[in-house]
C-alpha cells in the first residue's frame, strides 16, 4: 500500500515523492525511486484519466506498480494524484519446517486471500489449514472439523492455549463459509494471521529447532569422548 504521497494533491508525477510497503522479500515500508512515467503525448491523445507509473524499491531494487487518478497532460508533463499500489502486500508466514506439501498449499492459498483483502475466504483457508494439519499428524478428517481438532490436541496433549488458538480458528474459519454467520472483519483477520503464525510455530517450528538442538549435544558428546580416546603426543 501507498503509505504516503508528497504533494497529496495534483501535481507532476515526476516531483512526486513515495514510501510504500514494499510487497516482495523486503515486506516493509521503503522508499521508491521513480523509473518509468507515462507519455505526455500519448496522455493527450487519448484523453487518459488513470496512468500508470513504474517504480523501484530502493531496498530489493524491484518494480512496483503505482497506478494514479485523475491524470492531465501539461505541458510536456503529466499530472495526477492519488497513488493507489497495483500489488497487494502479501504477509509473511515461513513454512520452512513444513513438509506437507497440502498444509504449504493450504497456507499459500490463505495468504493470497489475505493479500487482497478477501477475509472470509483467509479464515476459510485458515480452518482448511488447520484440518491439513491434522491429517499430516495423521488425524483424518472423518468426522466435523471439531471433532478432528479435539482428537488432535489429545493425541499430542496440547496446552490449553493450544487448545484454544485451534478453536478460534476453527470458529473463525466456519464464520468466513457460512454466509449466515457473521462476516469476517479485517481486525478479526489480523488477530487469525497471528494466531496462524503461533500455531506453525509450536507445532512444526518448535519440534524442528528441538530436534536440531537435541542433535548438537549427541554430536558434541560424540566429539568429546572422541578427544578423550585420543593417544596424547609425545
Amino acid at each position: 500500500m501507498v503509505i504516503s504521497e508528497h504533494p497529496k494533491d495534483r501535481s507532476s508525477i515526476d516531483h512526486k515523492e513515495l514510501s510504500v510497503h514494499c510487497p516482495y522479500d523486503c515486506n516493509m515500508p521503503v522508499g521508491v525511486t521513480l523509473i518509468s512515467i507515462p507519455d505526455h503525448n500519448r496522455v493527450r491523445r487519448h484523453g487518459l484519466t488513470e496512468v500508470g507509473a513504474v517504480y523501484m524499491c530502493n531496498g530489493c531494487k524491484k518494480p512496483i506498480y503505482i497506478r494514479y487518478s485523475n491524470a492531465l497532460s501539461s505541458g510536456n508533463d503529466v499530472h495526477a494524484q492519488d497513488a493507489f499500489q497495483v500489488q497487494r502486500v502479501r504477509p509473511v508466514l515461513k513454512t520452512g519446517n513444513v513438509k506437507s506439501k497440502n498444509v504449504k498449499r493450504d497456507i499459500e492459498e490463505a495468504l493470497d486471500c489475505y493479500s487482497v483483502e478477501a477475509w472470509n475466504g483467509f479464515a476459510s483457508l485458515c480452518r482448511r489449514t488447520i484440518q491439513s494439519i491434522c491429517d499430516d499428524h495423521d488425524v483424518k478428517g472423518k468426522a466435523k472439523v471439531e471433532k478432528q481438532v479435539q482428537t488432535f490436541t489429545d493425541n499430542y496433549d496440547l496446552d490449553d492455549e493450544m487448545k484454544e488458538l485451534l478453536k478460534e480458528i476453527t470458529l473463525t474459519g466456519h464464520d468466513g463459509a457460512h454466509p449466515h454467520l457473521p462476516a469476517v472483519s479485517k481486525e478479526r483477520a489480523e488477530k487469525l494471521f497471528a494466531f496462524m503464525q503461533e500455531i506453525v510455530r509450536q507445532v512444526y517450528d518448535l519440534p524442528s529447532m528441538l530436534g536440531a538442538s537435541k542433535k548438537l549435544r549427541v554430536d558434541a558428546v560424540k566429539e568429546k569422548a572422541e578427544t578423550k580416546n585420543q593417544p596424547v603426543a609425545a
